[in-house]
């Protein structure tokens, strides 16, 4: 029975194999679980039955880091990067290991070798990058932080590695940084208040054509903030043309920023302030203010940020109109330094007129007064019926330079309604 006798032959040699499999999975399990788990015991025992995995290897490299021992460690990135030649992981600690044993040649090449095959992995650009910085491989360090810049990746600390790579020179951080990059820059210079960096990076974008109203907006801002009011009005006045009042007739959209109205919050919402885009004296846009009538409000949160001259006699002239006011505390205008002390002038309260009212309120900065606040007041009222309710309109503040002595008065031009 020859077909038989070759069947179980067979069947016996499939036997064998399949013991002969097991007896190689059984292990070869065992290893994959201290792979998967990471429950390693960093025995040497351990490093030399496993060595033919690169991951293990490697993960002994890190444990001889924390113990201190760099020739340990520098070993077992070796005998890795020799099981794996792309295990990047490893060339970057042995790079920095090396670097840190003083032979700056061999790290050099091995962090060349690394940039060639890195490539579009942002796990490996950041210690890449800050190897490039400590071995003053410019071209690798300039091509990372941009890389990390254009994908927002790491920003704060790649615009701090690069402050520090160029000495704290803003001139050099924007000559590594391609165009697209630095509005990026002048965001972080104006987070950290680097006045000289965001002083840099503005220039370089206005050289360059790339600022725009928003980035117009955010500068001034800051420079507004850090009451550098002779450079923040140069700026808006060359970009925008405006001197004086910025939106005073509301009809663009208020963006908070700059010398534009801004405009606070109520978590509450016993108020509200938005553009009424028909209710303008001339048929255009006007700025609606409405109480709820739930709180005796102390309301200060709307107001504009003014450039003036020192010293210079100015009017502001503007226009309202009221539906059903309530109390005894209305709103009006007050002007007050914005850099100095030494000015406190108000209109008087704004209830009464339901067709349009013109007021002017005159005043002199003091000498050392480059900017005033013009704002939206209203005071509590010490009344039982003290809740404030009904609606006010603005529109077309205007702020000018008068003659000398011609700023004796404030209030209506039109007469003052009742309640002033």
């Amino acid at each position: 029975m020859p077909g038989v006798e070759m069947k179980r032959a067979l069947s016996i040699l499939f036997a064998l194999c399949l013991v002969g499999l097991s007896a190689w999975l059984l292990p070869f399990c065992r290893e994959q679980r201290h792979l998967y788990f990471k429950d390693y015991a960093f025995t040497d025992d351990e490093a030399q039955r496993l060595q033919r995995h690169p991951g293990i290897l490697y993960a002994h490299g890190r444990q001889a880091e924390r113990r201190m021992d760099t020739a340990s460690a520098i070993d077992l990135y070796r005998r890795t990067t020799a099981r794996d030649a792309l295990h990047m992981d490893a060339w970057l600690r042995l790079a920095d290991l090396t670097a840190a044993a003083g032979n700056l040649e061999d790290a050099a090449r091995i962090a060349a070798f690394c940039d060639a095959y890195i490539g579009p992995v942002l796990r490996w650009k950041w210690p890449h990058t800050l190897l490039a910085h400590g071995l003053a491989l410019d071209a690798i360090f300039s091509a990372n932080i941009n890389y990390l810049v254009a994908r927002r990746t790491k920003l704060n600390d790649a615009f701090n590695l690069l402050d520090t790579h160029c000495q704290g020179s803003p001139g050099s951080a924007l000559a590594i940084l391609q165009p697209d990059n630095q509005p990026a820059y002048l965001d972080w210079a104006i987070r950290w208040q680097r006045t000289d960096a965001a002083g840099a990076a503005w220039q370089a974008l206005t050289a360059s054509r790339r600022a725009d109203d928003a980035m117009l907006g955010d500068y001034v801002h800051f420079l507004v903030s850090q009451k550098d009011i002779l450079s923040a009005a140069a700026e808006w006045r060359n970009h925008t043309g405006i001197d004086g009042m910025t939106n005073g007739g509301f009809e663009s959209e208020i963006t908070g920023k700059g010398f534009d109205w801004r405009i606070g919050s109520d978590r509450n919402g016993h108020w509200t302030v938005g553009r009424d885009s028909q209710g303008g004296r001339r048929g255009g846009s006007a700025l609606q203010v409405d109480f709820d009538g739930r709180e005796n409000l102390a309301f200060h949160h709307l107001y504009q940020v003014v450039a003036v001259t020192p010293q210079a006699p100015c009017r502001l002239s503007f226009w309202w109109r009221d539906k059903g006011l309530t109390t005894d505390q209305f709103p009006y205008v007050e002007v007050t330094g914005y850099d100095a002390g030494g000015l406190g002038v108000r209109s008087p309260a704004l209830q009464g007129a339901t067709e349009w009212q013109r007021a002017d309120i005159a005043f002199t900065p003091p000498a050392d007064c480059r900017a005033v606040v013009v704002r939206l007041r209203r005071r509590p009222s010490g009344r039982f019926d003290n809740k404030i309710r009904g609606r006010l309109w603005l529109d077309d503040f205007e702020l000018q330079q008068t003659a000398a002595g011609s700023t004796a008065a404030t209030g209506y031009t039109d007469g003052a309604p009742p309640g002033a």
